[in-house]
């Protein structure tokens, strides 16, 4: 936890899917209380952990003060529904048409009935 919180770049701590328990949110929340550690965080995903089902008071508000222009955050749920449903769109170019796939097109009941008939 302190070469972690002495990176003075590090945004997002995804500690989400690990066997961490609430022993370790008060080391975090301490660790949040000093302005010096984890200078530029502003989300902790704690998701998915053996005993961790919900955050203390203390952590919540010491990580608001971290980030107070993020206004409203998001819950562990709201933030993976958003990942999940923002499917990455590609711009098209001047002139460029829209691709369309036709492998997995299949022909009208009528053209099969007309080609097995031709047979």
């Amino acid at each position: 936890l302190p070469t972690l919180a002495a990176l003075p770049h590090l945004e997002t701590l995804a500690l989400n899917g690990n066997r961490l328990t609430r022993a370790i949110l008060k080391e975090l929340t301490d660790a949040l209380k000093d302005p010096s550690s984890f200078p530029s965080v502003t989300w902790i995903d704690l998701g998915n952990n053996v005993d961790i089902f919900s955050l203390p008071q203390p952590f919540l508000v010491s990580l608001r003060k971290r980030c107070p222009k993020q206004g409203n955050l998001p819950t562990i749920l709201e933030f993976g529904e958003s990942q999940a449903s923002d499917a990455p769109e590609r711009p098209r170019g001047l002139g460029e048409e829209e691709e369309t796939d036709d492998t997995n097109l299949t022909e009208s009941m009528g053209e099969l009935r007309s080609e097995v008939e031709e047979e």
